[in-house]
């Protein structure tokens, strides 16, 4: 008798992982049919909440999800024929807005939900790349069902993701990304709308523990509070997702709060759309404490106004303090970001104490002084700080920094006294190259695992952010192409 599963458990789709977004870097990947590239091949990184694409029960490591295009759909295989298989006879993929359920067939004898060996299905491509979807694998293994598996033990049953693009694929310099990691599909979410932090409906940390959270900012009206987002200690919240709306606030006070505030939670927390002013206080705009195993995508956004008030006392754009017995955020995925800010970036280094993130992405990010302020030379840190430099066991996120379209405004027409600083990001550069990218030693390259550099200056063209298609105007559409 298969003793197998009878209905699919909570989604566990965390989408994404660096491993899909370091290909944006230019990673090369395993190539297939007619000029379509697997980007989690045979053998690769298990992103962090999913099963593995390919079988890590056997020695030849042969994909169990695969997509080939063929004209204007993407035909997926899952499972791959083996008689101790079992595939679920649907999976899902994202179709640029909301997720879609994918509906597979096999040729071979069917049990319940089950079809043997293989099954085959296909979705349109849309103007989606890459295309991403997940499915669901069982296998008789060792006497028993092993599912969804991310490694050998399979302890843990997961869906299995896979994302296809065509390999002509390539991104125009100075456009917003077009590859957005697409939002979280949420199992019987909280939802709130149209709610701002100061608002009675704005749900508790009791309320959102133990539950998937889907948070809409007003659009006929500015958030004047900070928020607080994520579950309790004795009760991690899952999936959180916050889009669009404005929050503009300001803090007197040197000790360090934050716009929104994250705590306690264990799977993907996704901040789209917003635009967050801090308006020259020293207040974060977003922070974390007490990731358990979870990760942070930011996208489509801008975060201003971060200051410095006294030593070791600044508002940084994102921080990943730290708590809950050393475990660090998995990840933080930046797409189409622009940050206005006096002091401090992105503080990211990992620390024993679970401060910091595992693995760092930057994918179109503008980053400059905000002219707003005053400032001076004293007040300028780091625009980006994932280095062990300093005290405390810091180490580089050990799973990589990856850089794409990433540039950063230290310099004229407000400061330009910082033309030869190497270690406005750190770790720092060795130099600049000609067209003003950070070049950096093979040592740091190797140590600190380095995808791609960053470069001086603003996006030649334009900004990836513009102002009217975010916070209380929000549109993912464009940003989506």
């Amino acid at each position: 008798m298969i003793n197998i599963f009878s209905s699919r458990s909570r989604l566990l789709l965390l989408i994404f992982t660096g491993s899909v977004v370091m290909m944006f870097g230019g990673l090369a990947s395993q190539s297939f049919a007619q000029s379509c590239e697997q980007l989690f091949p045979s053998g690769s990184q298990v992103p962090g909440g999913y099963g593995a694409s390919w079988n890590v029960l056997t020695t030849t490591k042969e994909l169990l999800l695969s997509g080939v295009c063929s004209g204007n759909n993407i035909e997926v295989t899952v499972g791959s024929n083996k008689t101790n298989q079992y595939v679920y006879n649907h999976g899902f993929y994202w179709n640029g807005s909301q997720w879609r359920q994918l509906n597979l067939s096999g040729s071979n004898p069917a049990v319940g939900s089950w079809l043997a060996r293989e099954g085959k299905g296909s979705f349109p491509k849309g103007n989606q790349s890459p295309a991403i979807f997940v499915g669901y694998v069982c296998q008789y293994s060792d006497n028993k069902w092993k599912c969804g598996c991310a490694d050998n033990a399979c302890t843990t049953p997961r869906w299995q993701v896979q994302a296809v693009r065509e390999s002509s694929y390539g991104g125009g310099t100075g456009n917003p990304t077009g590859d957005l990691l697409p939002p979280p599909p949420m199992d019987n979410p909280l939802v709130v709308e149209n709610v701002c932090p100061e608002d009675s409906r704005w749900p508790s940390n009791s309320q959102m523990a133990g539950r998937d959270v889907k948070i809409t900012l007003p659009k006929d009206r500015v958030c004047k509070k900070v928020g607080n987002l994520g579950g309790t200690k004795s009760q991690s919240a899952h999936d959180i997702w916050v889009s669009g709306g404005e929050l503009d606030i300001y803090s007197s006070s040197p000790s360090n709060g934050a716009g929104l505030t994250l705590t306690y939670w264990d799977g993907t927390a996704l901040f789209e759309g917003l635009y967050i002013d801090i308006n020259n206080s020293c207040m974060d705009g977003i922070r974390t404490y007490f990731p358990r195993s979870g990760r942070v995508i930011i996208q489509n956004s801008y975060i201003a106004g971060m200051s410095y008030c006294t030593p070791g006392t600044h508002g940084d754009l994102f921080h990943a303090q730290g708590g809950d017995g050393g475990k660090n955020i998995t990840e933080l995925i930046v797409q189409n970001l622009r940050g206005d800010l006096i002091n401090q970036g992105f503080f990211v280094p990992p620390r024993p104490d679970g401060h910091g993130v595992n693995r760092l992405v930057l994918d179109h990010v503008e980053m400059r002084l905000d002219s707003r302020f005053k400032f001076s030379q004293n007040k300028i840190s780091t625009m980006v700080f994932a280095d062990p430099t300093g005290g405390g066991g810091n180490n580089y996120p050990p799973n990589g920094q990856s850089y794409n379209e990433v540039y950063l405004n230290w310099w004229e027409p407000w400061y330009p006294g910082t033309e030869n600083r190497t270690n406005i990001v750190l770790p720092a550069a060795s130099s600049f190259d000609s067209k003003g990218c950070a070049v950096y030693s093979s040592d740091v390259k190797n140590k600190a695992k380095l995808d791609g550099a960053w470069c001086k200056g603003s996006p030649p063209g334009g900004t990836f952010v513009p102002l009217d298609k975010i916070g209380r105007n929000y549109d993912r559409s464009f940003f989506a192409k």
